[in-house]
């Protein structure tokens, strides 16, 4: 068993710019926790609802432990944070404690957990996914058709249509700030919503 790789194209929406590929792992699809539950199973003397039940049991000590300002590592795995959401003001005693809300719970993977997982090596896909390649003209393009519906666009809408990573449609936004081509008519770096600029 290999891992399935193929080379994507940087989006660059400058269509001078010299052409820049990256490797991205080719997804088979999403396995449910049910998946896993199924296969732990088949591999030890637990049932598949004593695993069930230990991984609701680690989910409950998880969140608990997060809710009380701990950061929890499993060794070998990796570890989880609580990150947080609060509006942006120029005084912190504006802001009460309602108004804060859990924006997200971060996962960092031990160093072990990423080497035990390349040991199973690369290969290149036999398939070739329709994104690996995303023009800088087929990027505006995109964009201005869903704006022509919509009043803004997101980044996740951007990652949604072209099929991009998170840190790739970043990439691509920034540059279009750059170049002039999107505005962030929010005003808030936390919340950003993209227009085009000629309709800013």
């Amino acid at each position: 068993m290999a891992i399935p790789f193929e080379f994507y194209q940087n989006p660059n929406p400058d269509p001078d710019a010299p052409v820049r590929y990256h490797a991205r792992v080719v997804t088979k699809g999403t396995l449910t926790l049910k998946d896993i539950i199924d296969t732990v199973s088949g591999r030890c003397t637990l049932s598949a609802a004593d695993v069930q039940a230990a991984v609701t049991a680690l989910e409950e000590v998880i969140s608990e432990n997060l809710a009380q300002g701990y950061r929890v590592h499993l060794d070998g795995l990796g570890s989880f944070s609580l990150s947080l959401s609060a509006p942006e003001v120029d005084d912190p005693k504006k802001v009460r404690a309602p108004k804060i809300s859990a924006k997200s719970v971060n996962f960092g993977a031990d160093r072990s957990f990423v080497v035990h997982s390349q040991k199973f090596g690369f290969e290149r896909s036999a398939e070739k996914p329709h994104s690996a390649q995303v023009t800088g003209e087929e990027i505006r393009s995109s964009i201005v058709n869903f704006l022509g519906t919509h009043p803004f666009i997101r980044r996740s809408d951007i990652e949604r249509n072209l099929g991009l990573t998170r840190s790739t449609a970043q990439r691509v936004i920034k540059q279009l700030l750059e170049d002039g081509f999107l505005a962030n008519m929010s005003g808030d770096a936390h919340h950003p919503l993209y227009v085009l600029v000629a309709a800013k």
